[in-house]
């Protein structure tokens, strides 16, 4: 005998409240956060167009914070631009600075190992070559951060005085995966093979690192902001977050890894 419609309903809301239930939702960018070890975070996720899709970290987003050496792929780029680095392949001399806790920055190297290991030597010497005028010149153009730095080219990312919001950051990454800063493409191109981090041909996961550990407390954070690009689409991001000690690049790569894969972004 065929059910009748009530029975049919009855049927319906009994099958759907024994059914098993559907996948829990990722936990939130402060959740992911705390499992890694982190007391906060600043995330932003954007489109391609740099339209925000996914942020977390309220007022830190609009904190002016020490750009550290996430401000290197900026430095490359004024380089290449102004002749003061002849090519992504020339070879920087050593300063003969010691960093007992940097070993791997006491060596003459170019521009792709000098990103990833993030040389302090190798980008202090492009800062002194570009001088104080081009870069602040520069510095100003491009509207990064405050527009402004101190009376030390070679030391612009550390003193204090330039400073950027991790909204900011984003813009800027944004505006470096889409060519839309005024550099030649040649020269962008070459910043942005140095910044990848996995991946090849279009695909792949770009980056820079920075971390920043004055005296002053608040001012002790670590950023990992770049973009992840797969079949031709790109998404920017920024990644910050306050420090205690010095975490190791790694463990915000991973977090980052973990955050692109909740917003379902197949990670390079």
């Amino acid at each position: 005998m065929p059910l009748r419609p009530f029975r049919l309903t009855l049927a319906l809301l009994a099958a759907l409240t024994t059914a098993p239930a559907s996948a829990s939702a990722p936990p939130d960018a402060a959740t992911r956060a705390r499992a890694a070890g982190y007391d906060g975070v600043g995330w932003l996720l954007a489109d391609a167009q740099g339209e925000v899709i996914a942020e977390s970290g309220g007022a830190l987003l609009d904190r002016a914070l020490l750009p550290a050496s996430s401000i290197k792929p900026l430095i490359a780029l004024v380089a290449l631009e102004t002749g003061a680095l002849r090519s992504r392949d020339e070879v920087v001399a050593w300063n003969g600075v010691r960093y007992p806790s940097q070993p791997d920055w006491e060596k003459d190297m170019a521009l792709d190992e000098a990103m990833r290991a993030s040389s302090e030597p190798y980008f202090r010497e492009l800062a002194k070559r570009i001088g104080h005028e081009r870069l602040a010149a520069w510095i100003t153009r491009i509207n990064y951060g405050n527009g402004r730095i101190g009376s030390e080219a070679d030391r612009a990312w550390h003193d204090g005085v330039l400073r950027i919001t991790p909204r900011e950051q984003l813009d800027f990454m944004t505006r470096l995966q889409a060519n839309e800063l005024p550099f030649a493409p040649a020269h962008r191109d070459a910043v942005v093979e140095s910044m990848r981090w996995r991946g090849d041909g279009d695909d792949g996961l770009f980056g820079k690192s920075g971390t920043a550990m004055p005296p002053t407390g608040a001012d002790r954070i670590g950023w990992w902001a770049g973009w992840a690009e797969t079949d031709g689409v790109a998404h920017p991001f920024v990644l910050v977050v306050p420090l205690k000690t010095i975490d190791g690049r790694p463990k915000r790569i991973a977090l980052a890894d973990r955050l692109l894969a909740d917003a379902g972004i197949a990670v390079p």
